[in-house]
This record gives structure tokens, sequence and C-alpha cells, in this order.
């Protein structure tokens, strides 16, 4: 690139066979891309051969691979290096990864990924038989060339790498691995030499990528850039959005407001919303993330710890949707090494402790919903990870970004037999904890109202129901639920809200008397009735 007369700029493009032109444009969208960063300590490994065969590829050079290789080492533990290992595994490789994290959800907390979901991927990487070693980076590499036997040239193995692996951060040696091929997955940069950026005053960032304003035009008037180059989230799917954003910029098109004529859609901006890194990376709810694994895991929206801390502040709770428990899932796993809740012997071992720190653990593929607690109980945030996972996540996006709430849900009648029932138990789930707290608010209101125990007799809720406005029939249902006739004695809180919990509704009882702090809304009691 380089400044022109008669245009903003000039593009000298150059021919493999010598020959070049110049193109002048008043516009220039630049999509260079990026590339894959390399380790220091493998870098003579990525171009140097050992028994025929390169034995140390990145995420690029990976592609270029002429072999067949029994032991991998992949070296990252973001999302293409799952990807790959996962591929490497189910291609009967012996696979192990090595990462600088304490375990993947750390690892890939910073793409937005659900703690338990990620668990569950930790688990679905253990049971495919790849070894997880974490806390640990590659201080060296040395070549052996092996036996050169006709079997051992045929799966290229007459060639290994052997690699000294030590404890993040320290030069303590952890172990020694042996590997026919190692992956890197350790980043990427952007592709910006060789442009000729300065003659045209673009701006680059400290880390390489190219600023841009919110119409992702760079610092040089007409010059306009899009994907990789300009840096995170560097998707596939963000990058083409970006580049028709930057399209309708040139061309000065703009969005067509809800109130203008329908019929002017076909004229509308593909996309006209700020697509800048910043916007996209400030809000989770605006595009979704797949990762290829086998199964699926993708995501879209807020997580429950994201949703809780600032600057959201909000106060959600978490509906979970079994693959086991759905018909599909039942169907396709029966009598298979997946069949029910697989996973669960895979929780276990380094990386594993807090599994299930933040609720009751996962043990099986699932869909999440992250849900306002406060009536209508938006739907913040869809995580999944099991079969058709990066397909299901669309009609989550929907949700998120449409501001659906759990009774966009249940009123929906879905195909037999799909994944999408997963999204009606999900929301199910979530309308149980809901009701859960609903319950556990009358007990606190019934125990005030009590004798001063920390526990409530048959009579105690009986006069505290009626004080409540109860009326004798309600009363009695809940007399019922609660006291057996083999049991009469009295109830803990946690004996109350399961016993409760088997009846309708308490928002469909109206039992939260007016004025009280935690007292039913006429949008709870709208809410649950078309819930219920």
């Amino acid at each position: 690139l380089r400044p022109s007369v008669g245009a903003r700029c000039s593009v000298e493009v150059a021919y493999r066979r010598g020959e070049s032109i110049t193109l002048r444009s008043d516009n220039v969208l630049l999509a260079s891309g990026s590339r894959a960063v390399r380790l220091a300590a493998l870098e003579q490994w990525y171009t140097t051969p050992l028994g025929g065969h390169v034995r140390c590829c990145d995420s690029d050079s990976i592609k270029q691979i002429d072999f067949l290789p029994r032991k991998v080492v992949v070296v990252g533990g973001g999302i293409i290096a799952i990807e790959f290992a996962r591929i490497f595994a189910q291609l009967a490789a012996e696979v192990t990864m090595v990462v600088r994290a304490a375990d993947l959800p750390k690892s890939l907390a910073r793409v937005g990924i659900d703690n338990q979901i990620g668990y569950l991927l930790q688990a679905d990487l253990r049971a495919a038989g790849i070894t997880l070693l974490f806390e640990s980076e590659i201080a060296s590499a040395q070549g052996d060339c092996g036996k050169a036997t006709p079997s051992a040239r045929a799966r290229g193995a007459t060639g290994r790498l052997r690699l000294e692996v030590v404890q993040t951060g320290t030069a303590e040696v952890r172990e020694e691995l042996e590997a026919d091929l190692v992956l890197t997955a350790t980043g990427r940069k952007a592709v910006t030499d060789g442009l000729g950026l300065d003659a045209l005053g673009i701006e680059i960032r400290p880390n390489g990528d190219l600023a841009v304003s919110t119409s992702l035009m760079t610092s040089a008037k007409g010059v306009y850039a899009a994907g990789d180059v300009i840096g995170a989230p560097q998707l596939a799917s963000t990058g083409i959005e970006q580049a028709e954003s930057a399209i309708d910029a040139m061309l000065g098109r703009r969005d067509v407001g809800a109130a203008e004529d329908a019929s002017r859609l076909l004229d509308m901006p593909v996309a006209a919303a700020d697509c800048s890194p910043a916007a996209l990376l400030s809000n989770a709810a605006r595009y979704p993330i797949g990762i290829w694994t086998m199964p699926e895991l993708a995501f879209v929206g807020l997580t429950a710890a994201a949703a809780r801390a600032p600057p959201h502040n909000l106060d959600v709770v978490e509906g979970v949707g079994r693959y086991s428990e759905s018909i599909r899932g039942h169907v396709h796993t029966v009598g298979s090494e997946r069949e029910g809740e697989y996973l669960a012997p895979f929780m276990r071992g380094p990386g594993s402790a807090a599994a299930g720190a933040a609720g009751e653990q996962l043990t099986g593929p699932a869909l999440k919903l992250v849900v306002e607690r406060a009536a209508p109980h938006r739907i913040v945030g869809v995580h999944a990870f099991g079969e058709d996972a990066c397909e299901l996540i669309h009609f989550g996006t929907t949700l998120v970004q449409g501001g659906k709430d759990l009774s966009d849900i249940t009123a929906v009648c879905f195909a037999a037999v799909t994944y999408h029932e997963l999204f009606k138990l999900a929301a199910r789930d979530a309308i149980g904890t809901l009701q859960c707290d609903a319950w556990r608010r009358i007990y606190t209101r019934l125990l005030q109202m009590g004798d001063g125990d920390a526990s409530l007799s048959s009579d105690e809720v009986q006069r505290g129901l009626e004080r409540m406005g109860a009326d004798a029939e309600t009363v009695d249902d809940i007399l019922q639920s609660l006291f057996s006739k083999k049991n009469r004695g009295a109830v803990d809180i946690e004996q109350f809200v399961k016993r409760a919990s088997r009846m309708r509704s308490p928002m469909q009882l109206d039992l939260m008397a007016a004025g009280d702090a935690n007292a039913s809304t006429d949008a709870d009691a709208e809410v649950y009735n078309r819930l219920n």
C-alpha cells in the first residue's frame, strides 16, 4: 500500500511469476489474517526434517503433514489445541496435551466458557484417552532418528522428538515425552508485514493488531480492516460480519429502522452494527462460539458467574437439560459407551477438584440456561456440550439476543425426536429452582409467625397459611404434601421445600402477601401462569 495521485491509495499486486500491477482506489479492505505463534523452545524443529518428516507443526503448517502419527503432543489449552487433540485421538493416536493453566476451564475462561461445561469437555478428552498435563510447558526438544525398519518408515516413526516438560514458570522438570508429531497452538499474530502500512501512517497496536474505529476504518482514510488482522475474537463468523460491515461503511449504507417500510428490507445492509473488536468483546450476546470437538461445545451470552459480576450484577439461576434425559439422547446412546451420565468416572484426577464447586456436578452432555431470577426470567446465556451443540446454539442465540424468557421456551412444541427438547428440559429445571426459592420464602414467613423453633409443625403451618390468606383447599393440599400419616413431626426448611415442591407452583397459590419484601408481583403471577 502507498499514497496515490487521483485516489486515496494504490495497491501493488505482485504475481509469483515476477510481474506486478498497480490498483488505485479510494477504499481498501485489509483482511490479511493472522499466523500461528511459534514456540522458541521448538523453533528449529518447525522446519528441520527428522526421519524424512517435519515433526513439529503449528496450527497453520499442520495441514501439510504427510504421515499419520501414532504419538502426538499438543501444546496449548485453547480452542484450536483442543480440536486438534480430539481429531488425532479419533485417528487412534496416543495424544498428550501440555497446558500452562491449572485446568481447561481456567484455560478457556477468557473466551467465556461455563465452568461446569468446561469440566465436561475436560472429562470427555480424558474419556477419549487423551492425557492432560496441567501447569506445564515445553522447555526443550531433541531429535531421535530411531530404528529405520520398514514398518517404522511406513507409519512415519523413523524419527521422534524428545521433549522436556517443566512446571509452568519454573525450570523444574516434570517429565519427558516422546512424539512422532508435536503440534503447537499457543496463539496467533496479525499479518501486517510487507503491506507498506507505514507509508500511509496506519496505526499498529503494541500487540501487532491494526487499530480501527467503530466503522472498522484504520487511521488512514479509506483503508478499512476486518478479521484476524484487527485482533480478537478472531473467528471466521465475526470476520465475515466485520468485512460486510466495512463494505457497508465504504458504500455509506445504513440500517433500516423497525418503523420503516418492510418492503425496503432488501436494501438493508448486512451488518450495520458496530463490529469493532471492542464492541464485539464487550457484549457476549453478539455472537455464538462453537468448538468442533466430538461431541461439540457451543455457547452464547453470559455464564452465571459473569452475569453476577460487574458490570452486569444480575441475580440469576441456572437450568440444565441433560442429553441422557432427552428422547433422542436416550435413543442414540442406549447400549453404547456414551449411555447415560458416562463421564462420571472421568471427572476425577488432576484439574478436576473444583468440578462441582459451583453446584451439582454435571457428568454427561448437557445444555444449560442462565436465567434472571426476577420475572419475567429473561434468558441471558446458553451453554451446551453434546451432539449438535453447534447447531442448537443458534436457537439459543435467538433467545439471548431477543431478550426472550422461560415462557418463550415452554410455549413451543418442539418436533420429536430432536435435541431442541433440551431447551424445554433446561427451562423446566430453571422453573423448578425458581419454585423452590419461592417455597423457601414461604417457609421463612411461616417460621416468623411460628413459635420460634427452627422447624415447623403441622399446626404452625396451618395457622401461618391461614394468616397469609390461603383458602381451606390450599391449606389442606399443602398439609398433605408436607405431613404424611406416618410422619406428623416438624419439618425443617429442606424437608419443607422438597415436599412442597411436589405441588403446583407456589406462585399459583397466591401465598405471598402484599407488602412483603420478597412478595410476588403481578408480573410474577402472570409469568408463572404461562410457565405452568
